[in-house]
């Protein structure tokens, strides 16, 4: 009987713990994307394919079409998706590491999916925002040169 009650404590804790990350998750995913609603469509012409940080990497695009010129989100989100300026941005995303150089890229943040050339093949995915503080010092060091 003492087994089954420690059982279920851990099963509730883990519980608890699962619900708030994927809480925490959702609440930055929509503080990053619902004010933004940004519609890009680019042309990749750098990639930084960084090793570490859950699998995300950096995307440089020419943009070809944007219903966005100007956004830079670093003085109000901790934690953010892209930039751009003018007709350039920069996108940091885990389907990163499955472009190439000349891909074309059209990211829809409202709906939050990105879709992209992968071998003469449209992909699509699911955009998140990485939370791992490290990264972001990474690409402030590395990228944001726009």
């Amino acid at each position: 009987m003492k087994n089954i009650i420690y059982f279920l404590a851990g099963l509730i804790f883990v519980s608890i713990g699962l619900f708030y990350f994927n809480w925490n998750r959702n609440r930055l995913n929509r503080l990053a994307f619902e004010n933004l609603n940004l519609q890009v469509i680019g042309v990749v012409y750098k990639i930084d394919k960084v090793k570490g940080y859950n699998g995300f990497g950096v995307a440089n695009l020419r943009v070809l079409k944007s219903n966005v010129k100007m956004y830079d989100p670093r003085s109000k989100n901790e934690y953010y998706y892209c930039m751009l300026k003018n007709d350039r941005a920069e996108i940091y995303d885990i389907h990163v590491r499955a472009m190439s150089l000349g891909d074309t890229i059209k990211i829809d943040t409202k709906k939050k999916v990105i879709f992209y050339v992968n071998e003469g093949r449209t992909e699509e995915g699911t955009i998140i925002v990485n939370t791992d503080d490290s990264f972001y010092n990474y690409i402030k060091k590395h990228h944001q040169k726009l």
